[in-house]
């Protein structure tokens, strides 16, 4: 309970002459991580103050229960805020403009409006007003455009609702459009991700963005292949600077001969996801790394490809991580080379788990339940690989439970290929 009374006195008092019963019995609430968001620095709330809230009929569901999308919803808005009294839930739930088609609450509005209003408290019914009747917020055929609707959330996440005279000349914006005049949703999306958080961006900085040369293909047209990787890298990072853009764009490392290689962007904005635009000194020691050559000493495209999508979101893997991981004995064929298959296998366990360490790799590959005889069995490779894709290696005890089953074992005991492939 100690974030519930940072720099606040009474809330100190009013703890101290609470019983232990009302204690114990707030203590062991279903929800109390809900609560000690709303109630941080507030003080700790009765338990009369937790019935009344909980038992609000605004965050039931239709079945009479409570409904933790709205409960989620409330918590967020009124984190650091206290619990909100019974006119306000009634006075915010009851909003038309929260409503669907079908006049019930429409969950896409409601989280929406709870990312926007994070900490800011529950949003009165004329600023909803306001909001959702926004012009620029619809879609050709003046409905609400919930890809909009997401665009906004995503940008004015804890800023509150964005004003419509905002909202104007964010969408207005000329560099939003595509070539015969109408929003591009791509344009959108791109931004959006990268304005997370940051609120809507202003008209200088989208001229600034969108008309910087390194974005454009050959025939000076926006390139949305390079909008996308710049777009995945600067999630939440803002618009990248001129500068940025063209320190990037015009890295060698990138290029194959003259022009960019679309496979090494794409491999690099998968790593970088979230990270922002790497630096020209990594690039350089990433890609000069020799563990990511062929055998003409050229950079091996299907193991950038398998390092990308290990290493997604994690960022450029260091020369040493490179070295130990492709070095490793259990990743190489029968004459010592690497093995495609097996390397292809971990690639997509380990997608987005970083690259695995040798202890791991030896303890999978030693594993004899993925033998046949003494032998790697490639098809169990496969279908254990196909099964745990993202889930990261599976442990012996795992593959021992799986491989033991009597349902995948066939007439003489033996296990069935057959069943396998269809599990």
């Amino acid at each position: 309970f100690e974030g519930l009374f940072k720099d606040n006195k009474g809330a100190i008092t009013a703890f101290a002459n609470l019983s232990d019963n009302d204690i114990e019995c707030i203590a062991k609430h279903p929800q109390l991580s809900y609560v000690m968001s709303m109630c941080r620095h507030k003080g700790l709330p009765t338990p009369a103050a937790m019935e009344i809230f909980f038992k609000d009929e605004h965050l039931k569901d239709e079945n009479g229960r409570l409904c933790k999308t709205k409960l989620k919803a409330v918590a967020s808005m009124c984190s650091q805020k206290g619990l909100p009294m019974a006119a306000a839930m009634k006075a915010f739930f009851t909003a038309e403009h929260l409503k669907g088609d079908n006049g019930r609450l429409c969950k896409t509005k409601l989280t929406a409006v709870a990312s926007m209003c994070r900490k800011k408290g529950l949003p009165m019914a004329e600023a909803l007003n306001t909001f959702f009747t926004a012009e620029y917020l619809k879609g050709e055929d003046g409905c609400l455009c919930l890809t909009k609707l997401k665009a906004v959330a995503s940008m004015c996440c804890q800023k509150g609702l964005p004003t419509a005279e905002a909202m104007e000349m964010f969408f207005k914006d000329e560099h939003l459009k595509d070539g015969n005049g109408r929003l591009c949703l791509t344009k959108l999306k791109a931004v959006a991700s990268m304005c997370g958080l940051k609120g809507l961006p202003t008209a200088e900085a989208m001229e600034m963005f969108f008309k910087d040369e390194h974005l454009k293909d050959e025939n000076g047209r926006l390139c949305l292949t390079k909008l996308k990787a710049v777009a995945s890298m600067c999630c939440e990072k803002g618009l990248p600077t001129p500068t940025a853009l063209k320190a990037f764009f015009n890295d060698n490392h990138l290029k194959d001969g003259r022009n960019l290689c679309l496979t090494k962007l794409a491999a690099v904005a998968s790593m970088r996801c979230q990270k922002g635009l790497p630096t020209p000194t990594a690039l350089n020691t990433f890609f000069t790394a020799e563990y990511l050559k062929d055998d003409n000493g050229r950079l091996c495209k299907t193991k950038l490809k398998a390092v990308a999508s290990m290493c997604r979101q994690k960022g450029l893997p260091t020369a040493a991580a490179l070295n130990t991981f492709f070095k490793d004995k259990h990743l190489k064929d029968e004459n010592g080379r690497l093995c495609l298959t097996k390397l292809a296998a971990v690639a997509s366990m380990c997608c987005q788990k970083g690259l695995p360490t040798p202890t791991a790799l030896e303890a999978f590959f030693n594993d004899n339940h993925l033998k046949d005889g003494r032998n790697l069995c490639l098809t169990r490779l496969k279908a254990v690989a196909s099964m745990c894709r993202r889930k990261g290696l599976p442990t012996a005890a795992a593959l021992n439970t799986f491989f033991t089953a009597e349902y995948l074992k066939g007439d003489n005991g033996r296990l069935c290929k057959t069943k396998l492939a269809a599990v």
